[in-house]
């Protein structure tokens, strides 16, 4: 009886750690569905940079300076390109990107960075933090 409960709890572990969104196949294969340029297809890219971060890779593009400071930046991979504000008030590693307003910096890529999805009517990449950024 031990055993089979035992097999059943390893079996239900092993599902629950497998689910399929948490793999970006399955982010992919909802994105066919959706329609790209319209609402549901960018909160949905959103959700899966903020999900898999490593999927894509972030180009500056510009920087903005209302409500908030924003990097406008191109993100990409083999089915997505998009340009995104992404809110970065806060991080000290960017401070001479702020300093310079990102003049100089254009076509520098973000490496390891880390995101969250803020949603305050609109959703709102964050970015939290970086390892560093590549001129």
């Amino acid at each position: 009886m031990k055993q089979n409960i035992l097999l059943f709890l390893s079996i239900l572990a092993l599902c629950l750690c497998c689910k399929p969104e948490n793999k970006p196949e399955t982010y992919y294969n909802a994105l066919e569905e959706l329609q790209p340029g319209t609402k549901p297809y960018r909160d949905y890219v959103l959700q899966f940079i903020a999900a898999f971060p490593g999927e894509f890779s972030y180009t500056i593009t510009g920087y903005e300076n209302k409500s908030g400071e924003y990097l406008i930046l191109t993100i990409q991979n083999k089915k997505v390109n998009i340009t995104e504000k992404v809110l970065v008030t806060g991080l000290a590693k960017l401070a001479e990107i702020r300093k310079t307003k990102a003049e100089g910096w254009h076509g520098a890529k973000l490496e390891g960075p880390q995101f969250e999805v803020y949603n305050n009517g609109n959703q709102v990449l964050v970015l939290l933090d970086l390892k560093r950024i590549m001129d």
